[in-house]
């Protein structure tokens, strides 16, 4: 198995982003190109971002991978950045291949999740204090 962090291209202004859309919830992944992003278009709920959401405030000891109708996402945490990965699951095309400093990341990811609206805020996913 290849380590697919290797062809990852460095984005630290890689900046999430919570969208809502008639009582959905959008998570985006999005640089100053914004040609780079990476779209959670399957996660519509705010607890449909527990399991990021509890890998990237974890010890990173394992990667991360989700897949929905032929999309798929994969992040992993080597020495101090986040690297992530979306692509089509049905013909194997990788869309984008990021990676960002993990501390800078966490505290931009915190401050996306504080902008969730009350009403689709779930405890797991306030803000840790101190972030």
């Amino acid at each position: 198995m290849t380590d697919w962090t290797k062809q990852a291209r460095a984005a630290d202004d890689l900046t999430p982003r919570i969208v809502q859309s008639e009582r959905r919830l959008f998570l985006e992944f999005n640089t100053a190109r914004r040609a780079d992003g990476i779209d959670f278009h399957w996660w519509d709920r705010a607890t449909d971002l527990i399991p990021l959401t509890a890998w990237l405030r974890g010890d990173g000891r394992h990667d991360f991978s989700d897949a929905d109708q032929g999309w798929t996402f994969d992040a992993a945490h080597r020495d101090g950045r986040l690297y992530f990965r979306q692509g089509d699951l049905d013909t194997g095309e990788i869309f984008v291949t990021l990676s960002v400093d993990r501390s800078a990341f966490l505290t931009r990811f915190e401050t996306a999740l504080a902008s969730l609206p009350a009403l689709g805020l779930n405890r797991e996913l306030r803000p840790l204090s101190g972030a």
